[in-house]
């Protein structure tokens, strides 16, 4: 089943890039056109231990790397239970080492490296969904990407197939995603959202530039698919920026007043 749901998907995208604008050849922006790898062995949040330690020593960051995947098993047997917890050797593979300025979260604000509190709403609205769960009531009771339909903004490691293509166009960008084989379309000239009662799986996004850096705004999401479990109301600000012919600085900002406290912003390095 996953065999021809990719050809659909490349073949969908071979028919896209072919009826839109090339890059021109003179323009003066980035192209970020190819396939790149996002995983990293830099966690979201700042593990406790390290308090306030925004970075690792490179000594630390190699030992970091060697102890990852024992480290990871432990904490996932712990929560779900060692004799339930199979398979890891097979499909572990966030990445071989941390990010390249030896960060100790991918969260850069707030500054202590953690997600910001969530509102008295988000915790009721996670204790819900954490009890339809129990009931085994149908599909409907787990999220989107556990049921593997849609899982691409914003773009953040995965245990597995952290990969993503992209094809840009003097008109658009369109990015295609291994894991949950999530294909987005994002246009160049900052063109206006459908209405907020249309709601996506993935939101609505527009995208614009800033002198070099590709901006991406993106609204519209799904109740039951904002990334993080967050709102219908949730912006998430995404900034793209060729750094190095082989590296984009990929950082994004969610603004979600129904979900957390504050704005949190959190920085990753895609590699060719």
């Amino acid at each position: 089943m996953i065999e021809p749901m990719k050809k659909y998907a490349v073949a969908c995208l071979i028919i896209l890039c072919s009826t839109i604008t090339s890059v021109d050849a003179e323009s003066s922006k980035p192209d970020f056109s190819g396939t790149w790898h996002y995983g990293t062995l830099t966690p979201l949040e700042r593990p406790d231990e390290l308090a306030d330690k925004t970075h690792f020593t490179a000594e630390e960051a190699l030992e970091f790397a060697a102890s990852f995947d024992a480290n990871f098993r432990a904490r996932a047997e712990e929560f779900v239970g060692k004799d339930k917890f199979v398979g890891a050797d097979l499909w572990l593979d966030f990445g071989s080492a941390v990010e390249p300025d030896l960060r100790t979260s991918l969260i850069t604000d707030p500054p202590n490296g953690k997600l910001p509190e969530r509102t008295t709403q988000s915790q009721d609205k996670r204790k819900e969904f954490g009890q339809r769960r129990t009931t085994f009531s149908g599909p409907e009771v787990l999220r989107p990407p556990e049921r593997c339909i849609i899982d691409a903004v914003p773009i953040l490691r995965a245990p597995d197939n952290n990969y993503v293509s992209i094809v840009q166009t003097s008109e658009h960008f369109v990015m295609v995603r291994e894991f949950a084989y999530s294909t987005r379309i994002v246009p160049f000239d900052n063109s206006p959202l459908p209405p907020s009662s249309l709601k996506m799986w993935n939101g609505a996004s527009t995208g614009y530039w800033e002198n070099d850096v590709l901006v991406v705004i993106t609204k519209n999401f799904r109740e039951d698919n904002g990334p993080f479990g967050g709102s219908e109301h949730m912006v998430l600000t995404e900034r793209f920026s060729l750094i190095q012919p082989d590296q984009i600085s990929y950082e994004f900002t969610i603004e979600d007043p129904d979900t957390f406290t504050t704005p949190w912003t959190a920085r990753s390095t895609l590699h060719r």
